[in-house]
């Protein structure tokens, strides 16, 4: 149940990112799919990072702090683009390298809770 539950609540998105993405920003689809491929790469390095330094950390902690630091993270580069002070392609997209960090420790951390939960007969 908290696999389900953390997967499907955790993907929530607003349905206004794509159109400011593609109406305000103009983002081109060459600098988002490069964008996104650095940014699994800077995934991979936070999955290397949570394997070295919080595999034995608390896992309640972890999860909020990853959420909560996602969302500030985000939020300034949001807003910028909302309310028209910076409406740059790059500007926004870079946002998405920020994130992958947070996210990698926070997969690998409800992951590890799955795992954990999971009782001999559903192994």
């Amino acid at each position: 149940a908290y696999g389900l539950a953390s997967t499907t609540l955790g993907s929530v998105a607003s349905p206004a990112g794509i159109g400011v993405m593609r109406h305000w920003c103009e983002v081109q689809n060459l600098p988002r799919q490069m964008f996104g491929l650095a940014g699994r790469g800077i995934f991979a390095v936070g999955l290397a990072l949570t394997r070295a330094y919080l595999i034995n950390a608390n896992w309640r902690t972890s999860i909020a702090a990853t959420t909560l630091a996602t969302i500030v993270i985000d939020v300034p580069f949001t807003a910028c683009a909302v309310f028209d002070i910076i409406r740059s392609q790059y500007f926004l997209l870079g946002e998405e390298f920020l994130v992958e960090i947070p996210a990698a420790v926070q997969f690998l951390m409800t992951t590890f809770v799955v795992v954990e939960a999971a009782d001999e007969e559903n192994v």
